[in-house]
């Protein structure tokens, strides 16, 4: 499952030299979103977190949306 536009690469993720790799930063901000959600916080709660900590999203300058992070939750 895919999240935003199709041609972007999942969170997370990065091309570099025109292979997928880990996104270090990216994959440190999925696992804070695992354990907000285990946590008991709400997506909305989630996104509002990260905005208030000035995460950028894949899509930089946007905010943080709970459908985003719905379908972050999803692939891992």
């Amino acid at each position: 499952m895919h999240h935003g536009n199709p041609s972007q690469v999942k969170f997370g993720q990065k091309i570099r030299n025109g292979e997928l790799q880990d996104h270090k930063q990216e994959r440190r901000v999925v696992e804070s979103i695992r354990q907000m959600k285990e946590e008991g916080l709400s997506l909305r709660a989630i996104a509002r977190c990260l905005d208030e900590m000035k995460v950028p999203t894949k899509q930089r300058g946007k905010k943080w949306h709970p459908e985003m992070v719905r379908r972050i939750l999803d692939l891992i």
